[in-house]
């Protein structure tokens, strides 16, 4: 089916992906203190990986933290699941509604945007899977394989996202996918310094730019 590029103003992706940032700095900053409250994490002794704290990356060909082995494994993200600990209930709450309501708007305007948004899912699923862990274990240090490990769904998820965008640079909806590539960056969260709210609030300008270019050009449409 074709596109219908008049429902975007009516969809409005930059607000509700917007929403949706802001939820997700709402459940991270009720997360900052789990790891100081976890048991102890058994990480398996293989060589040693650093991982910068500027964060993930975001390249396009072969998405990895810098540093990171690309033997280390990738660990299936897990489906969502309702039932979790009262510390991923806010996270949860974030998925079942904006997230899900995001990827089912997407649908609504072009297979490119949507097949995008899903990747948007599966990275959601893919932190939930981590923050469920780290109500169960003390975090690992950032260099170890554990660690590595722990984040290699996310790192695939955001990946894709960003490919997409790359691909798609003469699509109409070009904006649309930089937008949503940007506000990925808010889910790299778990390897900033500092209080994760915070991070996650600064990702949000970067957002509206993308966001106020789009509401412009649909704006009589």
């Amino acid at each position: 089916m074709a596109a219908n590029p008049n429902r975007a103003s009516r969809i409005n992706p930059d607000n509700m992906l917007t929403t949706l940032i802001h939820r997700l700095e709402a459940a991270t900053s009720r997360l900052e203190d789990i790891a100081t409250s976890a048991a102890s994490f058994d990480a398996p002794q293989t060589n040693g990986l650093a991982v910068p704290s500027g964060g993930l990356t975001s390249s396009a060909s072969a998405p990895e933290l810098p540093g990171l082995n690309k033997s280390v494994p990738t660990a299936p993200a897990t489906p969502y699941t309702p039932l979790a600990p009262e510390q991923v209930a806010d996270l949860d709450e974030v998925m079942e509604q904006d997230v899900t309501k995001f990827i089912n708007a997407s649908k609504e305007l072009d297979p490119t945007i949507s097949e995008q948004a899903s990747a948007i899912g599966r990275a959601f699923q893919a932190q939930r899977q981590y923050v469920l862990m780290s109500t169960k274990a003390k975090k690992p240090d950032m260099s170890s394989p554990a660690f590595a490990t722990l984040i290699s769904s996310l790192q695939h998820e955001l990946g894709a996202v960003n490919d997409i965008k790359d691909s798609n640079r003469g699509s109409q909806y070009k904006d649309h996918l930089a937008m949503v590539s940007e506000g990925t960056g808010a889910l790299q969260w778990i390897v900033m310094d500092g209080k994760p709210a915070d991070y996650v609030n600064e990702v949000i300008g970067g957002v509206q730019l993308y966001g106020n270019r789009i509401l412009k050009a649909y704006k009589e449409k």
